[in-house]
């Protein structure tokens, strides 16, 4: 609203002190800057298509496709007890001509580890695919693989990863604070919103992102629901706000026919040599 008032009086004083062009057009095309749309806003939540938990395994027979949790951390088993988890959102719903602004994934915690502790998203850089496999209890260990689960080894069961335990940009996109107590947490900022930009520009890059907790020591895992889980109002968000670039509407066209005339007469109008010329 100011950037419009200060732009439309020095348009209104340049022409008048210029006398290009009546009063009545400039009060007309100097309203219409002032008193055009404001771009509206709005938030758009998504759910995911698909996520999926990675339990380290050396033969990558263990997968957990369809589950009630996602897990990220170390489990308190003597050996190969790393667990990360994968989520992938659809954007094709973000209106045409959007410009997201703020990007927030919404969790909620059914918490393992007693301690405060950080889990980091990370941009997943090749596809996978979330399978049927479906454990029984906490999880905390998963069920033998099927067609099309991803695992600590396979993408897509039995298609591998390049790397064992996923394929993910080491750069943390942004990281949370897991505490003790269950309840909902959130990862948001500019690191989150860069992927999603770079997801809407490049839409076949949208692999979404691998949630990887504390794996320094055992007994760091965190459980949070899944997409899949009987508790549907405790299912993963993702929140995007955005704004629209506005379509003209009677104060942009007051400004079009206040200024228009003006600049019209101002372009045909003789020259200062030409008309001494004449």
């Amino acid at each position: 609203m100011m950037n419009g008032l200060l732009r439309a009086a020095r348009e209104f004083s340049v022409l008048a002190a210029r006398r290009s062009c009546p009063r009545w057009l400039l009060i007309i095309g100097f309203a219409g800057a002032v008193f055009g749309p404001a771009a509206p806003g709005a938030v758009l939540e998504l759910s995911p298509v698909a996520d999926a938990v990675l339990y380290e395994d050396a033969s990558g027979s263990s997968a957990n496709g369809s589950g009630e949790f996602l897990l990220a951390g170390r489990t308190n088993q003597g050996s190969e007890s790393r667990r990360r988890s994968l989520l992938a959102f659809d954007f094709s719903s973000v209106p045409q001509g959007a410009t997201v602004t703020l990007v927030t994934l919404r969790l909620q915690s059914v918490t393992v580890a007693t301690a405060d502790l950080m889990v980091g998203l990370h941009r997943v850089t090749n596809p996978w695919t979330a399978g049927s496999s479906d454990p029984l209890g906490n999880e905390s260990s998963g069920v033998i693989a099927e067609t099309g689960d991803a695992t600590w080894l396979h993408s897509s069961f039995p298609n591998q990863w390049a790397t064992p335990g996923g394929d993910f940009l080491p750069e943390v996109s942004t990281i949370a604070t897991i505490t003790s107590a269950a309840g909902i947490f959130e990862w948001s900022g500019p690191g989150v919103l860069a992927d999603v930009l770079y997801w809407l520009d490049q839409p076949s890059q949208n692999f979404g992102w691998m949630l990887k907790g504390d794996e320094s020591l055992p007994q760091t895992a965190k459980r949070f629901i899944a997409v899949d889980s009987a508790a549907i109002d405790s299912r993963p968000k993702l929140l995007l706000e955005y704004s629209l670039v506005p379509e003209p509407g009677v104060g942009s066209l007051l400004a079009l026919g206040g200024f228009l005339p003006c600049f019209l007469r101002r372009r045909h109008a003789p020259s200062g040599r030409s008309a001494r010329a004449s």
